[in-house]
C-alpha cells in the first residue's frame, strides 16, 4: 500500500525446540517442533517494536482484555485473581493468559471474526518476591527476568492463538511475604484490535508467615496474671 512501510521478513535462526502437551502445555498428546512462522526469533527489543507497530494501526475497543493468572494444576483452570500462594518456599508458578475459544472463519489477525490472541507484551513486578528463573512454553516466546521483574513478549502474528495459552512456568519466593503484580498488558487481537489490561493488578499474593509469639511477650502475659495462694494457706500477722 502506498504510504506504508512493510515489516522486514524475520529470518530463521534454529529449529524450535519439541513442546511436550497440547497448545502451550495443555492436554497429553506430544507435539513436536514448530513450523517457521517467517524466521529467526526477534530479539526482545526488535519484537516490541513489531507489536508497537502493529499498535499504530490498531482499532482500540472496548472488549475485556484476556487475563494473565497462574493455574495451580498447570491445567489452563485459573487460581483466581489474585492466586495465594505460600510464603518461606519456592514456588513454581503456571502463568496462562484467558484467551478465547471461538475461532474466525477468516484470516484471524487481519480480518477475523472469532477471540484468537495474535500478539501479547507484559510486564510481571515483584515486592517482597524474587523471581528466579523462567521457562517458556513456547521458544516464541521471548523474555526478559531480573531479581523483582520479567518481561514478556509474544504472540502468533499469522493464525493467532485460541484457549488457555500457556506463557510459562516462573520460579519465585518470598520468605516475608510480597505480591507479584501485572504492571503492563497490551494485547493484540482480531482485525489488529488493542486492548490494555487494567494496572496494577495483583496477580498472586503471598501472605506474611504467622511467626510465634515472642518469648518477651510470653513473660509479659505470664506476669500481668493475677497471683493466687494455694487453698488452706492462711496469711500470718505480720507477713
Amino acid at each position: 500500500m502506498p504510504g506504508v512501510t512493510s515489516l522486514p521478513p524475520l529470518e530463521l535462526s534454529g529449529r524450535a525446540a519439541p513442546v511436550t502437551g497440547a497448545k502451550h502445555g495443555i492436554g497429553a498428546a506430544t507435539v513436536g517442533p514448530k513450523r517457521p512462522r517467517g524466521g529467526r526469533l526477534p530479539s526482545l527489543e526488535r519484537l516490541a517494536s513489531i507489536i508497537a507497530l502493529l499498535s499504530l494501526f490498531a482499532v482500540p475497543v472496548a472488549a475485556a482484555p484476556p487475563p494473565l493468572y497462574h493455574s495451580p494444576n498447570d491445567d489452563g483452570v485459573s487460581g483466581g485473581i489474585p492466586a495465594t500462594v505460600p510464603p518461606g518456599q519456592a514456588v513454581t508458578l503456571h502463568l496462562y493468559l484467558g484467551v478465547g475459544t471461538t475461532a474466525s472463519t477468516q484470516d484471524a489477525c487481519d480480518q477475523g471474526d472469532g477471540e484468537e490472541l495474535c500478539g501479547h507484551r507484559a510486564t510481571l513486578e515483584g515486592t517482597g518476591v524474587n523471581l528466579q528463573s523462567f521457562t517458556p512454553a513456547d521458544p516464541d516466546i521471548l523474555f526478559n527476568l531480573t531479581a523483582n521483574r520479567i518481561d514478556l513478549i509474544g504472540g502468533d502474528f499469522q493464525v493467532g492463538d485460541l484457549g488457555p495459552t500457556k506463557l510459562g512456568d516462573l520460579v519465585i519466593d518470598g520468605p516475608e511475604g510480597g505480591t507479584l503484580d501485572l504492571t503492563l498488558g497490551e494485547f493484540v487481537t482480531t482485525q489488529l484490535a488493542k486492548e490494555k489490561a487494567t494496572v496494577p493488578t495483583t496477580i498472586v499474593a503471598l501472605p506474611e508467615p504467622a511467626g510465634p509469639v515472642p518469648l518477651a511477650v510470653g513473660f509479659a502475659l505470664l506476669l500481668a496474671l493475677p497471683r493466687r495462694r494455694p487453698e488452706g494457706v492462711s496469711r500470718r500477722p505480720g507477713h
